[in-house]
């Protein structure tokens, strides 16, 4: 075989390798990120009954009636006031005043960022037995305040997010039992 065609075979091959090489990349890169789990911070709704029934409905601080909550897939359990409603998703909650004026939301998954606040707008608490920070943020949408809390279950190893504001979300924060 002349020289020149031997170089012209052997660098074809190379580029023929590396265009193979790039395209089972792109095949199992794409396959990877359609199997991570994504967030949903508005939950789609499902119809079902969450509450754990008491046999004496609690009164909190406000004096309103209130309920247990319980979400098996975030392995979490708190206080609520009765009238809210909920929306459940496989890993999110969104709890709902009846004037739509007061809501509380809760999501979970294996690794969530804490929102990028200053350490002025910060504060340290203990709930569920954690040491835990308070981010005071506000929504995008209509600065609306909006306190985050983030908390962790080992045994699920799931980090759970807390969104709220007021003094029902503060009541209910007392109340959080991880599961």
């Amino acid at each position: 075989m002349h020289r020149n065609t031997a170089i012209t075979i052997s660098f074809l091959a190379i580029i023929a390798a590396l265009l193979i090489g790039l395209n089972l990349g792109r095949k199992l890169s794409g396959e990877n990120l359609s199997a991570s789990p994504q967030i949903a911070l508005n939950p789609s709704p499902v119809l079902a009954s969450p509450y754990i029934s008491n046999a004496s409905p609690a009164t909190n601080v406000a004096g309103t009636t209130s309920k247990t909550y319980l979400h098996h897939g975030c392995g979490i359990s708190f206080e609520h006031p009765a009238d809210f409603t909920i929306v459940e998703a496989t890993n999110a909650a969104r709890l709902t005043a009846p004037n739509n004026e007061n809501k509380i939301d809760l999501v979970c998954d294996t690794s969530l960022a804490a929102p990028p606040v200053t350490p002025e707008k910060t504060e340290i608490a203990s709930i569920a037995g954690q040491m835990v920070t308070i981010y005071h943020d506000q929504q995008v949408a209509d600065t609306t305040p909006v306190d985050v809390v983030i908390l962790t279950n080992t045994r699920m190893n799931l980090d759970i997010a807390i969104m709220g504001f007021g003094e029902v979300f503060n009541n209910l924060l007392k109340t959080v039992k991880i599961l």
